[in-house]
């Protein structure tokens, strides 16, 4: 089965759109359910992401994200991923216990992979996703960058990630450039991404703009386990139903017990 995901960009006060890694609030949120009927959209997703994208990770902030987070999914029941400012068992169990079935980390699988051991110890590898972000450069390849992509920590093509694969269960791969783009997704990042023969179920995003950018990915590359977007004024109202419906049409075999067709 693969899975059509989508991502929640929450800055402290407002949901955001990112390009580039650039964000631009645009609602909280009640505007995110009055403006785009988001418990509806839900129907047509099997997995919700949100990420804590404020830059400054403290108690305030994560007691905004609990509470966006615990309104946003009142009505929501699918499964709910939830990321930003992991740094500390602590840190993740939180994380768990506003709700997440499955946390995300970033810069702490870099910066402290032992992290993961400990967390995969007490919750299990299968709640952990791995998160990358990267960005093309012509004269070197592909950089992962943490940090909200201020940091560049290693080349996707000279990286081996087995030392730290039995710690999660997922690999989430987005790329930087073609984030908020609609662009459609990185087809070189895939081809070198299937070079490395991970064991892990991948999550690939950045770029999505139109159903059809998800069936393409889906096709060429069917050993990829789901794709995510948070393309927020593109995917919301129809567009996720859209996709759907697409994925489905093409042969892409989707979980059948969250769709709705209302």
């Amino acid at each position: 089965m693969k899975r059509l995901i989508y991502t929640l960009y929450f800055n402290g006060k407002t949901f955001c759109l990112s390009r580039n890694f650039k964000l631009q609030s645009v609602g909280d949120v009640n505007w995110l359910h009055d403006n785009y009927g988001f418990g509806k959209t839900s129907h047509y997703i099997d997995e919700l992401i949100i990420l804590n994208v404020c830059r400054e990770h403290n108690k305030q902030s994560q007691l905004a994200f609990a509470e966006a987070v615990n309104t946003l999914t009142r009505d929501i029941f699918i499964p709910l991923s939830l990321g930003g400012g992991i740094r500390t068992l602590e840190d993740a169990h939180h994380m768990f216990s506003i709700g997440a079935d499955k946390i995300i980390l970033n810069t702490t699988c870099f910066d402290k992979p032992h992290l993961l051991n400990e967390i995969s110890d007490v919750y299990g590898s299968q709640s952990l996703i791995c998160s990358i972000d990267l960005s093309y450069q012509p004269s070197k390849g592909y950089s992962i960058l943490t940090e909200s992509a201020t940091k560049e920590v290693a080349y996707l093509e000279t990286i081996d990630f087995k030392h730290i694969s039995n710690s999660f269960g997922e690999l989430m791969v987005h790329s930087i450039d073609r984030d908020g783009t609609g662009e459609g997704f990185d087809f070189r990042l895939a081809e070198i991404l299937h070079t490395k023969n991970l064991a892990n179920q991948i999550i690939f995003s950045g770029g999505a703009g139109k159903p059809i950018h998800f069936s393409d990915l889906m096709i060429a590359f069917p050993w990829i386990s789901a794709t995510a977007t948070g393309n927020l004024f593109n995917f919301l109202g129809t567009g996720l139903k859209d996709a759907r419906e697409l994925l489905i049409q093409k042969g892409i075999p989707l979980p059948d017990f969250n769709f709705k067709n209302d």
